[in-house]
């Protein structure tokens, strides 16, 4: 029993930042130099430079923190919902909706479990997870697209 209730606030703190966090589906278009570079990482080739998401004019509040995952949702995978990405911002969960608004732009590397979903296709579903402060609503920005970094040695 007294196990039992050590554990209970431990749960509660996660259970409520899992519903502090929001989620938002992205389609994105798979430029053709970002599905190139997929098919040569995937078939080893360290130099193809990895994928990047960006979230181009990102609204946050000034010294707001957030974490984003993003994600796939793959049901035949062994983990139906691998994580591909994760960044964030190093700020207050806290931070009151009167702060003012700031766009920013941020990239966010992907990681190369994503590969098989960006060689030689056209299009990907992703998925983003915000925590961030309670009651955030949904990521707002401009547009969101996906790109490739100059290969590696080349300058």
């Amino acid at each position: 029993m007294r196990l039992l209730l050590a554990f209970l606030p431990i749960l509660g703190m996660a259970l409520a930042a899992a519903a502090h966090a929001t989620e938002t589906k992205l389609l994105l278009t798979i430029p053709k130099d970002v599905s190139e570079a997929a098919v040569r990482r995937m078939a080893g080739n360290v130099d193809a430079p990895p994928p990047v998401l960006m979230l181009s004019g990102l609204e946050t509040r000034a010294g707001e923190g957030l974490r984003i995952e993003v994600f796939l949702e793959d049901l035949g995978a062994e983990d139906p919902r691998p994580i591909v990405g994760v960044t964030g911002l190093i700020g207050s969960h806290q931070a009151p909706a009167l702060l003012p608004l700031r766009k920013m732009d941020l990239p966010v590397p992907l990681n190369d479990s994503v590969l098989k979903m960006l060689a030689g296709k056209r299009s990907v579903e992703l998925k983003l997870r915000v925590e961030g402060t309670p009651g955030r609503p949904a990521l707002k920005f401009q547009r969101a697209y996906l790109y490739v970094g100059k290969e590696a040695g080349r300058k």
